[in-house]
């Protein structure tokens, strides 16, 4: 294997949807941010939602509303940071036990 010139932590890639067709890889200069030394309003709070399918966009509002306000007020960022992504799930898609949520009477 041949020896690196650059240091390893200047080649990790991170991964940032930026909408649901697009991945943009995104590179850190340092391990800052696994020592815990990165600045409130570098970090990027990404809250992923797992849901059956069937909430009205007014609910997700509503919702992603009062988690953003949460969030803020939890881990002391503004509210640009902070990224909702929901999981609209068919029941179909879910098991518990074995047993598919579609099929749980």
């Amino acid at each position: 294997m041949p020896q690196r010139d650059v240091p390893f932590h200047q080649i990790l890639l991170f991964y940032s949807i930026q909408d649901s067709s697009i991945i943009k890889p995104l590179s850190f200069d340092s391990l800052d941010l696994f020592r815990g030394e990165e600045k409130k309003e570098d970090t990027m709070p990404v809250i992923h939602v797992n849901m059956f399918e069937g909430r009205t966009v007014d609910q997700k509002r509503k919702m992603v509303v009062a988690m953003t306000e949460a969030v803020v007020k939890s881990l002391d960022v503004k509210p640009e940071v902070v990224h909702i992504i929901i999981h609209d799930l068919p029941k179909h898609n879910v098991a518990l036990a074995g047993v598919l949520a579609s099929e749980k009477k």
